[in-house]
């Protein structure tokens, strides 16, 4: 740190005053500026699920739901008596069910009585994966055959959906008037819920909904005016590797499955995150005797490797002597006659970066990951493809 630099940090720390400029900008009770939310889905996704379930803690019953239902017909050309008759029922009963991942969809809502479903694909800053859409309506239309469905495409600012003839399409000024008017609607509620709520709709108002007039955008702007090296010393100072990571293990969790991708947290480490496919399960599956290299009970792993520099992925083994193992070995000296196995582990192919430092700042660093993890997918697929053929023999 510059001389320079270290006395504008001082200087922003002796600023007393400051703190009751920051009050706003900088609620300490502010839950969603702690967890990092801004760009993860899967939180929001979590917070949504609670306040549309009627009967969770907050005591909102099912107002957060009408509303931001109410809303969605609204804005994609629906008549009030249209919303009225197909979710009055659906919204006001007892026993409809929220649930979260349910078949990869980010949100369902479905009323058994009512015979309704809902689902709702969240869309922060994410793209949308090719078929994604068609896929979910699928399900749908399979499990639900008889039930009213509704499709609702969520996104920051309204994106317009790749199926807009059976979604609709929803942005998050929906949401944000949906949980303020159910709010005042019931003042009443426990204060720790009001609280939390509130915070979430200050952290909406922040980062999402406010426009270069609100009165939030000017006073943090002549804040970073005055101290403009101190807040860029503090920005870049921030644990960007551990945002990537996070990002990561979100991917594989979430998605993983529907491309034939197998991801277990306690394989992995802070710079490893290890996953195995639909290939290697069938072909290496996991034994009890765990002597390979990494004590998981595999002999065929695939790693993101991850550090200052970016992502790396790999195809990794170990337990050389496994018959089938010195058969993939044996195929990789008939490519190349230098290729040598490790004492150890051993790369089936060079170190291949997915992610670059300049990517980690990403303003958009959930959607890149998206894209590049994808892209690794089919190079996976492509890399087995051959060592199919190995044990054919």
């Amino acid at each position: 740190m510059s001389e320079k630099t270290e006395q504008a940090v001082q200087r922003f720390i002796d600023d007393i005053s400051i703190l009751d400029q920051l009050s706003e900008l900088n609620d300490d009770l502010n839950f969603f500026e702690i967890t990092g939310i801004q760009n993860k889905e899967t939180k929001h996704s979590n917070f949504l699920a609670w306040l549309f379930d009627k009967n969770a803690s907050h005591q909102l019953d099912g107002e957060v739901t009408r509303r931001f239902i109410q809303k969605v017909f609204i804005h994609n050309n629906g008549s009030e008596n249209e919303i009225s008759k197909a979710f009055h029922d659906f919204a006001g009963l007892e026993n409809y069910e929220v649930k979260r991942e349910w078949k990869h969809i980010d949100l369902f809502l479905v009323s058994c009585t009512t015979q309704t479903a809902v689902a709702i694909e969240n869309k922060i800053f994410a793209k949308e994966s090719e078929h994604q859409l068609s896929d979910y309506k699928r399900v749908l239309e399979r499990e639900y055959k008889y039930y009213k469905k509704v499709y609702i495409f969520l996104t920051l600012n309204g994106e317009p959906p790749s199926d807009p003839d059976n979604w609709l399409i929803a942005d998050y000024r929906m949401i944000y008037d949906a949980i303020a008017e159910s709010l005042k609607a019931n003042p009443n509620i426990p204060p720790k819920a009001i609280m939390i709520i509130e915070s979430y709709l200050l952290f909406l108002r922040r980062h999402y909904i406010m426009n270069k007039n609100d009165g939030l955008v000017k006073k943090a702007r002549k804040i970073y005016k005055d101290y403009k090296t101190a807040l860029d010393f503090i920005f870049e100072s921030r644990d960007i590797i551990a945002d990537v990571r996070e990002y990561l293990e979100e991917w594989l969790v979430k998605n993983g499955s529907k491309h034939g991708l197998h991801y277990d947290k306690k394989f992995s480490s802070k710079g490893y995150l290890r996953f195995t496919s639909d290939f290697v399960e069938a072909e290496f599956p996991r034994t009890k005797t765990m002597d390979d290299a990494w004590k998981t009970g595999y002999r065929f792993m695939y790693e993101l490797i991850i550090d200052g520099n970016g992502v790396d992925w790999v195809a990794t083994i170990s337990d050389k002597d496994d018959k089938k193992i010195k058969l993939i070995l044996e195929h990789f000296r008939s490519i190349d006659p230098q290729f040598s196995a490790g004492s150890r582990w051993t790369y089936l192919r060079d170190r291949k970066p997915i992610l670059t430092k300049n990517d980690f700042d990403e303003d958009n660093l959930e959607n890149v990951i998206d894209e590049k993890m994808l892209a690794v997918v089919k190079e996976i697929k492509h890399f087995e493809e051959p060592l199919k053929n190995v044990f054919d023999k």
